[in-house]
């Protein structure tokens, strides 16, 4: 997962899905959790969410090809990855692959997408039974539901079947921390966790007006 994290460009993901209408967030948002995760400068120094269009974003991409050559595959030998996408709010189901296709294409992965239907998608999910897909999640305004839901190895919308002891730990921490301050730190712990592991390339938060 290292590899497609380096080479996902976020940026035009964002711009092409929702024509720039939303921000770039990591586990959970820096818009709605102010202070509970990194902010937007901060994102955008580390790895994967460098532009593209900088030099520390091109190391990046660099960085996936070597060790895409490590495994064995380059420019006349790709990697073959099936996917698979729903028309259901395709904005998110299917054009975020289709924009992954595209940008991998540099690191030598050919993505192939099927398309399947939401029923189908939905039981897949339940069973962990897919490779590769992109995924949208709506959840409460808490950092725990955000994170607990998606990455604790109990999580009820945890489809990537994670499972992390140290994860689980900081996880179940700071659901049950009463001070705020104590609370903010080990959900920052968490996610420092969280994105070592590379489970997920993470893209953007949608806005949202009511």
């Amino acid at each position: 997962t290292l590899l497609l994290f380096l080479a996902t460009d976020r940026q035009e993901a964002l711009q092409v899905n929702l024509g720039g209408g939303g921000h770039l967030s990591g586990p959970i948002s820096w818009q709605w959790f102010p202070g509970w995760t990194w902010t937007e400068a901060e994102l955008l120094k580390r790895e994967g969410y460098r532009p593209k269009s900088t030099p520390e974003g091109q190391q990046d991409i660099a960085e996936a090809q070597r060790l895409m050559r490590e495994l064995g595959y380059g420019p006349d030998k790709p990697l073959v990855l099936e996917a698979d996408a729903t028309e259901s709010f395709a904005f998110i189901n299917r054009t975020n692959m289709e924009v992954a296709k595209s940008q991998w294409r540099k690191i030598w992965i050919d993505v192939r997408i099927k398309i399947i239907d939401r029923a189908l998608s939905l039981t897949q999910e339940a069973r962990g039974d897919f490779l590769l897909r992109a995924r949208g999640l709506n959840a409460a305004p808490e950092p725990d539901a955000q994170l607990y839901t998606r990455h604790h190895s109990k999580g009820g919308r945890n489809f990537q079947k994670l499972s992390d002891p140290e994860l689980d730990r900081l996880l179940e921490a700071q659901r049950v921390e009463l001070d705020v301050a104590r609370r903010k730190q080990l959900v920052m712990q968490a996610q420092e966790r969280l994105w070592s592991l590379y489970p997920m390339a993470w893209l953007y938060t949608r806005e949202a007006y009511y």
